[in-house]
């Protein structure tokens, strides 16, 4: 179900009262020469009947569809790599008749969608661009569109990414598989695995294709002259869809050998969420390594605070991968206190030199490089003064990944639904 700024459609139902409200908002827009934006993943896959309808709300508007496409075979091999992050919707990647039969769904000859666009909306009105950052103006797809529309100067604008929607690889689908399967579709593991498992998709770890080189040349055939003549009439940003070895690798990790370097990280390393932590119990010992006492909140038994008990307290946890664009390269820890009392210490971050702060009053500073290679922040403070009249640390905030929105690390998933059936 697309939706508009205010506007939700029912693409079956052409006495939707969403119709109505979409084409009234167009005529008033229509008088100030503002261009009207609609996005949506699922377009392509609207049938002709429908387009027409929505041409019929634009009336008076000089339509133009900006479509972004990516080689068949990468495109499947992608979106259904995607898929697999859909905590409700995962299926097996080796199932091949599961895997055709979503093929087989998808309106995969682009010919045929830019054709059945300009019957709806008129000859001339696609504009097919290559979904590949070289590609792109400025190397950044935003500034490509606003480039491709002609309304701005990519330069003008704030272009700031929103958020990430990171790559899986394929090893890591029945790991996260097998996880929902025992422990829940929801479950906090569940939800660490799969950021981890992007994150390690980004350094390099596994393939991002899953196809045989068979099965592989056996698409590209199927498209090849529909793409030519694709090429040809719409694409604007290219002379033809580049085509990669789209194919699982000879030589590629095994399920075993990658599933092995996730749960190494996940068993010894928590994530911190948006949220934070809150004193929670039943993670103290994985955050509070080295250093600390446990001290459990009497009317709560499911809470503790982490009272220090040696010279160096050390604190480890994992910074969530798809939200690094949030620290706009520094990172700001909070450490909250009993009474708001200052705890003062030297603390280092991942064995740099160490800051004198007033914890508790002071946010814990530092670059995100810092973090590499998996996100993981090791403090170690050096307290100064007398341990035993310290107060204790009952809560930890990572400041920068609070979005403005006010968003959630828990959202139901990261990628566009349109995907959703099988």
């Amino acid at each position: 179900m697309p939706r508009s700024a205010k506007h939700r459609l029912e693409w079956r139902d052409p006495n939707d009262a969403g119709w109505a409200e979409f084409a009234a908002e167009a005529q008033r827009m229509l008088p100030t020469g503002r261009h009207l934006i609609m996005s949506n993943e699922g377009l392509w896959r609207v049938d002709a009947d429908s387009l027409s309808q929505l041409a019929e709300v634009f009336q008076g508007y000089e339509p133009m569809v900006v479509m972004y496409v990516r080689e068949q075979v990468e495109w499947v091999q992608s979106s259904l790599l995607q898929k697999q992050k859909l905590r409700r919707k995962r299926f097996d990647l080796d199932d091949n008749d599961r895997v055709n039969r979503w093929i087989r769904r998808r309106p995969l000859d682009y010919l045929k969608v830019c054709q059945t666009f300009e019957l709806a909306f008129g000859p001339g009105c696609v504009h097919a661009r290559l979904f590949h950052r070289s590609a792109f103006v400025d190397n950044d797809l935003l500034a490509d569109f606003f480039h491709a529309i002609g309304i701005a100067d990519p330069q003008q604008l704030d272009l700031e990414q929103g958020e990430t929607n990171p790559s899986l690889a394929s090893q890591f689908a029945a790991l996260l598989m097998k996880v929902k399967r025992e422990e829940g579709s929801t479950s906090l593991r569940n939800k660490q695995l799969q950021d981890l498992a992007c994150r390690l998709t980004a350094n390099g770890v596994g393939s991002r294709f899953f196809m045989t080189r068979e099965r592989v040349e056996e698409l590209r055939e199927q498209f090849r002259a529909s793409n030519e003549e694709f090429a040809r009439r719409y694409l604007k940003n290219g002379d033809g869809l580049p085509m990669k070895d789209a194919w699982r690798p000879d030589k590629a990790e095994t399920v075993e050998e990658v599933e092995a370097q996730v749960m190494e990280v996940v068993d010894r390393l928590h994530m911190i969420t948006q949220r934070g932590w809150q004193g929670q119990a039943r993670v103290f010992y994985m955050i509070f390594t080295e250093g600390w006492t446990l001290e459990v909140v009497p009317e709560d038994t499911d809470l503790a605070r982490a009272r220090p008990g040696g010279p160096v307290g050390v604190v480890n946890f994992r910074l969530p991968y798809r939200r690094r664009y949030r620290h706009k390269g520094t990172v700001r820890v909070a450490l909250r206190t009993t009474g708001d009392q200052p705890l003062l210490a030297n603390v280092s971050i991942n064995g740099h030199p160490a800051q004198t702060l007033e914890v508790g009053r002071e946010e814990i500073c530092f670059p995100v490089e810092w973090t590499e290679p998996i996100d993981e922040v090791r403090m170690e403070l050096a307290f100064v003064g007398d341990i035993a009249a310290m107060p204790a640390v009952v809560g930890i905030e990572v400041l920068s990944i609070v979005g403005a929105l006010g968003d959630s690390d828990d959202d139901e998933d990261d990628v566009d639904s349109e995907d959703d059936d099988d």
